[in-house]
């Protein structure tokens, strides 16, 4: 079927941050089609305004999807590494990497166990429209980041990070903060996310000018794929018998609807695993060459083991639990994935020992590149609104760490509350680059072959 595609432009805000020497622009294209005319666009969302040059009115844009180039431009990056160190005289914050040399002071966990679970039961609370219980998960989540600041930056600690943030102020650059765990796993459920800067007013996660990343220091670096063809996506999505109900259908259709814009012209091909089985997974895999790899599902954490446990399906419907020990070995021989975006489904248990953030490390620790982990279940218009930036970035080739901070903002701006904190990234890339070469781009106006079979495994347009 072919369609013929007339265009309308968005002009939207080109964002320039002169404090930090980035400029990114924003240039969006709207492509639609009057057959495609379904539902009505959020014109506060987009903030759209449209040339007079449009064939449409504004009113008649029901099924347009952006279609957003972003650039972003750094002129210098700096690191800022902290890594808590376990010794004989209890523990330590040995903060290095950066540019006025190694600092390290005492470290004392700011926050009980009783604590921490109860901060995570109130952030993962997703009650729609209560204004006052989003206000005080706003006021609680700055309270526990600041917190958090001020048990790790203290003394030289925080002098050489106010000097390493004066240089990069100075030089245009950016501070990146990196987290690095590597004997104190007992610390990764920290907020860290909410990592707050008194001084500054502001969330390390969602910042720009000193973005916040766990990071991973192996030997072995993992350089940019090279990838001129549409990026692929495999999508797994099991829901056992025995497990709260996940409508997989609803979950495929949502994030096809969100990703739609990405396939139209050319830049990344979705498929949906159908059987969600280990054994599929691995012979998908075995049979195709992808990229992403997009999981939707329960997980448990294992004490004994010290390690999450995802929940797939086995031949029966029934659950299998997967270790992320076997299922970092199950992925690691397949080179060209870089990405692995594990997601919790609603009615996955909400504890301070997190399942998702225990398999990440250990795919990250079994060469995977980046993987995106969330912490709880948030409401599905923010885990949309985080999926729609974060792959449109990664698509347009960003930096991986780059795409979350803007993934969580949109999640901030949808959801205003704290659900942009859900989504923790851990990468093993200094410079978070997943991919290189250039995204493909089909010219406006031009004819687009679409087949789209949505209850099929396979889509492309």
């Amino acid at each position: 079927m072919n369609l013929i595609f007339s265009v309308a432009t968005i002009q939207l805000s080109r964002l320039t941050n002169r404090q930090s020497g980035q400029s990114q622009n924003t240039d969006c294209g709207l492509d639609l089609d009057e057959g495609l005319i379904k539902k009505p666009i959020d014109r506060r969302r987009f903030n759209l305004r449209l040339h007079s040059r449009s064939p449409f009115p504004l009113k008649s844009l029901t099924h347009a999807r952006p279609t957003c180039t972003m650039t972003l431009m750094t002129t210098n990056v700096h690191d800022f590494a902290i890594e808590i160190e376990k010794t004989e005289d209890g523990y330590f914050v040995h903060a290095y990497g950066n540019p006025f040399g190694e600092a390290r002071d005492f470290f004392v966990p700011p926050f009980s166990p009783e604590e921490l679970e109860q901060f995570a039961r109130l952030v993962a609370d997703v009650t729609l429209e209560n204004a006052a219980l989003k206000a005080l998960q706003q006021q609680t989540a700055r309270e526990f980041g600041e917190r958090l600041f001020r048990a790790i930056f203290r003394h030289n600690v925080l002098s050489s990070y106010h000097s390493s943030y004066q240089l990069a102020y100075q030089q245009r650059a950016q501070l990146r903060i990196r987290i690095q765990l590597p004997t104190t796993p007992e610390f990764m459920n920290l907020p860290w996310e909410y990592l707050y800067d008194p001084v500054r007013d502001e969330f390390l996660a969602l910042s720009n000018h000193s973005p916040l990343v766990r990071y991973t220091n192996l030997m072995h670096r993992i350089l940019p794929l090279p990838v001129e063809t549409p990026l692929r996506m495999l999508v797994v999505i099991p829901s056992p018998d025995s497990y709260p109900t996940i409508h997989v259908e609803r979950q495929w259709l949502n994030l096809l609807d969100t990703l739609d814009h990405l396939a139209l012209v050319g830049k990344m091909k979705l498929e949906r695993l159908q059987k969600p089985t280990l054994l599929d997974l691995q012979r998908r895999l075995r049979q195709g060459e992808f990229h992403i790899l997009h999981f939707i599902g329960h997980a448990r954490f294992d004490s004994q083991a010290q390690d999450g446990l995802l929940v797939f399906e086995d031949e029966m419907g029934r659950s299998r639990l997967v270790s992320g020990q076997h299922f970092g070995a199950l992925l690691r021989d397949h080179y060209t994935l870089r990405l692995v975006s594990l997601n919790a489904s609603a009615g996955t248990p909400v504890t301070t020992s997190n399942p998702y953030l225990a398999v990440a490390t250990n795919l990250v620790q079994r060469a995977l590149p980046a993987v995106v982990a969330t912490q709880f279940a948030t409401i599905p218009n923010a885990a949309l609104a985080f999926a729609n930036v974060f792959y449109s970035a990664i698509a347009d080739r960003q930096p991986v760490d780059a795409a979350a901070i803007e993934a969580r903002r949109a999640v901030q701006v949808e959801e205003r509350g704290v659900a942009w904190g859900a989504s923790t990234l851990i990468m093993r890339t200094p410079d978070g680059r997943l991919f290189e070469g250039q995204s493909a781009q089909l010219g406006h106006g031009a004819n687009v072959t679409t087949n789209l079979t949505r209850n099929s495994q396979f889509v492309t347009r």
